[in-house]
């Protein structure tokens, strides 16, 4: 339960409905293990259904799957194209528009002070949000944006439970390494 996420449930829909995601990478996990084209047809099925909420959730499942294919070793085409053909499926609706607005003369273009203005500093995802704190801040978190400049959430603060389960991640892939001599 990140408070970032729990600060989204009203008006930011986007943030709340990332439900596809989990099930993506399970999909893609399985037909990776299995070689299954259900199981990959399951995951661009699921990918597209987090593109049409948001694109950004295609992008980075793009990439994740391309570095899951790396990483599996899997070069079978018929997978790939099993999982690409129905995330195109799925996703077409925005993805034909948004590939024809990206091919005009006069796209949409935002400011050039948009990135520092909505960044977010590298402590607020680490650290509760200081608007929860109270007046009890140490004195180098005093005056101190955790948010981000354009932030009107309060906080981009993970949560300990997604922080916990990204260094059991991480501890199980070293040991993994270790095992395998690769590290």
């Amino acid at each position: 339960f990140s408070p970032y996420l729990l600060v989204h449930l009203w008006g930011h829909l986007n943030m709340v409905a990332a439900w596809p995601l989990p099930f993506f990478a399970l999909c893609l996990i399985r037909a990776l293990a299995t070689g299954g084209i259900r199981w990959a047809q399951g995951a661009g099925a699921l990918l597209g259904a987090a593109f049409l909420v948001d694109y950004q959730y295609a992008v980075f499942g793009l990439l994740w799957a391309a570095l899951a294919g790396v990483y599996a070793r899997v070069g079978r085409p018929a997978l790939w194209l099993a999982f690409l053909g129905a995330w195109v499926a799925v996703s077409s609706p925005l993805l034909l528009p948004a590939l024809q607005a990206a091919g005009s003369s006069n796209p949409a273009a935002g400011n050039p002070g948009d990135a520092a203005y909505f960044s977010a500093d590298l402590l607020g995802f680490l650290l509760p949000s200081p608007v929860r704190w109270g007046q009890a801040l140490p004195p180098v978190f005093e005056n101190r944006d955790f948010q981000g400049a354009g932030g009107i959430e309060g906080t981009v603060y993970l949560g300990w439970f997604a922080l916990g389960l990204a260094l059991l991640g991480v501890a199980q892939g070293l040991s993994a390494l270790r095992t395998a001599g690769g590290f």
